[in-house]
């Protein structure tokens, strides 16, 4: 009957000791009476200020639609000619990062070397050699120091290991992600900028005009966004007259083929579908663009398309020089604190991708009351770091903030929405020590 059923599922008197080794916190009511394990896990989340990256299926209804035909192809041609990473390969790489991280943790743990490990963290000091120099060489950078170089043996010799698979299509796939190498001609820079959601990109493309002797680049989770600022790109170096000359011949039928354009990077697939004269003809023109001196004003702008927050973790450390967030969206209610960008955990990850020593900052800015106060409280939350021995300050404001003619020259479309509203633009600047 339901009555022995019931008396048979309940917690005996002796086993009230192990209820304090569960997460759920039986002094809350809410949890007394019954709370969904969704809501708990979500109030878990914001209670720690984690960042959640799934977003609910309404926000995706409303935000999550697909580029028009020209963006799409305008992306699968531009990363073709470099300028922007495609999803596929990033993934690879997560894939391979995660893997090797998970390995040295173990390896450390087993030997009892726990030197080479990041406080508090699952990313090994052995890592960051492969990893930079895999970014270098993806990104077109020439850095300072070349030492280290990419043929790490712990990553070339055992990709098979690391991948965990006795696939051989997907170690080949592994494989030609590591051997991928930026098509554009490698530079110094002076300075890397990484921008977390440019949206239409327009303050993107003008703080690299403004700065040609530095690296933007730009993250964006809409494909939407991504496919307007490579048509823009496109438009600017003068490569639609040789998009549109290529649109005579049968090559361009397989060109705008959607699926065959997801494993663009691939040459075996390109050469079997009869794509890369199309492309090499538009790789050949562009790089006989008579608007020369715009092409290279274009040179220092790199896309990577999807959750910024997310590549975070994949960059090595001290690695950027600042981080720009314009504008996000400011999730007002309590309940959606867990989705806004900014989380304690965010935070710590670009302390660690930042340069130190006062040299990497963090721009902030944004016309929402409650997401202003919200960024200075995690910022001084994570300024005073427990995890260091020293108590260390690891943030410190600059006011007032540096002038914004410096890092947002644009006034975007949601900020000029906000002043017609009556909001203004609060900005903030932090820089690590």
């Amino acid at each position: 009957s339901s009555k022995s059923l019931a008396s048979s599922t309940m917690v005996p008197d002796n086993t009230e000791a192990d209820l304090s080794s569960m997460d759920i916190d039986y002094s809350n009511p809410a949890d007394q009476e019954g709370t969904p394990p969704k809501q708990h896990l979500r109030k878990q989340k914001a209670d720690e200020k984690q960042y959640c990256s799934r977003k609910p299926k309404w926000w995706l209804q409303l935000s999550g639609r697909r580029g028009t035909r020209g963006q799409r192809q305008a992306i699968q041609r531009m990363t073709h000619l470099g300028y922007c990473l495609s999803k596929e390969i990033l993934t690879d790489f997560s894939r391979v990062n995660n893997n090797q991280s998970r390995k040295n943790i173990i390896d450390s743990h087993e030997s009892g070397d726990t030197e080479g490990l990041i406080v508090g963290g699952d990313v090994s000091c052995h890592d960051d050699e492969w990893r930079r120099a895999w970014w270098n060489r993806s990104l077109g950078i020439i850095a300072d120091n070349e030492s280290a170089q990419l043929s790490s043996p712990s990553i070339v010799n055992n990709i098979s290991i690391i991948s965990r698979s006795n696939n051989k299509k997907y170690d080949h796939k592994i494989q030609q992600m590591y051997n991928y190498k930026n098509p554009l001609s490698s530079n110094h820079y002076k300075h890397i900028y990484l921008e977390i959601g440019f949206g239409n990109g327009n303050n993107l493309l003008t703080n690299a005009k403004n700065h040609p002797d530095s690296l933007f680049i730009g993250s964006e989770i809409h494909q939407p966004g991504v496919g307007a600022v490579l048509r823009q790109i496109e438009m600017e170096m003068g490569l639609l007259n040789a998009v549109a000359s290529c649109k005579d011949g049968d090559e361009m039928k397989v060109l705008v083929n959607e699926e065959k354009q997801e494993n663009a990077f691939s040459e075996e697939i390109n050469q079997e579908s009869g794509t890369m004269h199309a492309k090499s003809k538009l790789r050949q023109s562009s790089m006989q663009s008579p608007h020369s001196q715009t092409e290279r004003s274009h040179q220092n702008i790199r896309i990577l398309p999807g959750d910024g927050i997310k590549l975070l973790s994949l960059l090595p450390k001290d690695y950027l020089d600042a981080i720009l967030i314009t504008f996000p969206d400011p999730w007002p209610k309590e309940g959606h604190a867990h989705w806004r960008v900014i989380q304690r955990e965010v935070v710590r990850e670009m302390h660690r991708v930042l340069k130190p020593n006062r040299a990497g900052r963090v721009y902030v800015a944004t016309d929402a009351l409650n997401f202003n106060s919200w960024t200075r409280e995690i910022f001084q939350q994570e300024s005073l770091s427990s995890s260091t021995a020293s108590s260390s300050i690891l943030w410190e404001e600059i006011v007032p903030c540096p002038d914004r003619g410096t890092w947002l020259p644009v006034v975007s479309y949601y900020e000029q929405k906000g002043l017609d509203e009556g909001r203004c633009a609060m900005l903030q600047c932090w820089q690590s020590i």
